[in-house]
């Protein structure tokens, strides 16, 4: 059976509660797919439901090991708090997320010194007993509030507003009073309550337990965008992420590396995020995001993010998100896609793989045989050849840039190297289904045997005029 219906049959058998099947899938993809961490994570998780915990925390242990050799720091701390679930007091995994904890976010401020104990409160004294058929009093709700956005900052909302705005939370069981975002005090009407910041308005966080909940929205500030200001610009490092309370941004991309022309790749409204992924993953904004009208934002800082990254739920929803919105970006940014409709290039994409490599990593080598199709999503790779024994770049490629279609489509080996200049993030899609794809799509081998053409044609110029500097070099 192909990966593919592998991977199939294990999903579906973990979604009908067949743990035990799943379990026995995702093992089989473990050993088909060594590389692929994911597949220990789903055999833990499935041991983990079919109540399996001893072998649970082996198939953890061993997603660990890999994403430490990996780098993948954070994945690695996530994971041991999986374990550590399954079964608490594991005294090396508790070392290990220690060490982890402080590799990736150094020491907290404060950490050596203890902290000090609180003198017991003394219990208020109780009520008096209702009198018979007197109506029960609500209780209040419990209200927390977060400190205001600091004032020293021209965009936050407590200097636009000539106010000071609190953020609450509230951390009572009875329904969160919420005020509309239209409704926010003016200059001129001094707040009441202030704002209420609910679950619903931050979906990402809604399965947080309410103290991580409650101590997140504390560490956010409230700010404020015009219409036509840009919030993230591409290119830029990744020190924050935001959460949009009000309003609708579209999220803008380069074309490819040498191109100066944007293509839109989304529209975001309330209740969505972005900047995360760059605050993750450490690399430059893959995009930049520009308000189309007036809008609200949460934004957190990277210190936040990280601790945020660590609940399970909040990793998870990351993940898909990631895989998502990677699928949606590479539509608009590549050309290869052109000839399809939407549903058909959504199917398309979900055939492809997804692979990240560190810079200076190779991803093809002269010579090799041809594997796969590539699309850079995000990064760039360079192009480079021997020729006089002196190494030559022939190109750089960046986000929607495909590579490696030379050798598919001459069934010869690559005629060049292809080495990641920064991280990237790739997708590449076998050779078996891009030999598919061009009997039932003659369109798409039009577009890549243009394609190829082209850069056959630059390259054979670039060879020469090498050639030709070399003959005259020995001729001096």
């Amino acid at each position: 059976m192909e990966t593919r219906a592998l991977k199939d049959v294990a999903a579906d058998a973990f979604r009908l509660g067949r743990y035990a099947r799943a379990a026995e899938v995702y093992a089989q993809l473990a050993t088909t797919e060594p590389h692929v961490v994911q597949h220990r994570l789903k055999l833990g998780d499935s041991y983990r439901c079919a109540g399996s915990k001893d072998q649970a925390v082996v198939a953890y242990r061993s997603a660990v090991k890999d994403y430490n050799d990996q780098g993948l720091t954070l994945r690695a701390i996530a994971t041991c708090k999986l374990i550590l679930e399954v079964s608490p007091g594991l005294q090396d995994i508790e070392v290990e997320l220690a060490r982890l904890t402080k590799q990736r976010f150094g020491p907290r401020p404060g950490e050596a010194a203890a902290a000090p104990v609180a003198a017991p409160t003394p219990a208020p004294p109780s009520a008096p007993a209702p009198a018979p058929g007197t109506p029960e009093k609500v209780p209040e709700p419990n209200w927390e509030t977060v400190p205001p956005p600091d004032a020293a900052a021209p965009d936050m909302l407590a200097e636009d507003l000539g106010l000071q705005m609190a953020l609450r939370v509230s951390r009572s069981r009875e329904p969160e009073e919420i005020i509309p975002l239209d409704e926010l005090p003016t200059a001129a009407t001094p707040p009441r309550k202030g704002y209420v910041l609910s679950r619903q308005q931050v979906p990402l966080l809604k399965d947080l337990p309410k103290e991580a909940f409650s101590l997140a929205a504390k560490r956010m500030k409230l700010r404020r965008f015009s219409s036509g200001e840009v919030i993230l610009r591409e290119g830029d490092p990744g020190t924050s992420m935001y959460f949009l309370l009000r309003g609708r941004v579209r999220v803008v991309r380069q074309r490819g590396a040498a191109s100066n022309n944007g293509v839109r790749l989304a529209t975001l409204g309330a209740g969505t995020y972005f900047g995360e992924m760059a605050v993750l993953s450490g690399e430059p904004r893959t995009a930049s995001v520009v308000a189309e009208e007036a809008c609200d934002v949460l934004v957190a800082d990277e210190e936040l993010v990280r601790d945020l990254a660590v609940h399970a739920s909040v990793w998870d929803a990351l993940a898909v998100e990631r895989r998502q919105r990677t699928l949606s970006n590479v539509r608009f940014l590549c050309t290869l896609f052109r000839p399809f409709g939407a549903q058909d290039a959504a199917q398309l994409i979900t055939r492809f793989v997804e692979h990240d490599y560190d810079p200076e990593q190779a991803i093809i080598l002269e010579g090799q045989p041809p594997d796969a199709l590539y699309v850079v999503v995000s990064g760039s790779v360079a192009v480079t050849k021997e020729i006089n024994g002196e190494v030559v770049q022939l190109a750089t490629l960046g986000a929607g840039d495909v590579f490696g279609e030379m050798s598919l489509l001459n069934h010869e080996g690559a005629v060049a190297n292809v080495t990641a200049k920064t991280r990237v993030h790739a997708l590449a899609l076998p050779k078996p289904v891009f030999d598919e794809l061009l009997f039932t799509h003659p369109s798409v081998l039009e577009e890549i045997s243009d394609l190829a053409h082209r850069r056959a044609q630059a390259n054979a110029k670039r060879e020469s005029g090498e050639q030709d500097a070399a003959v005259a070099s020995a001729g001096t």
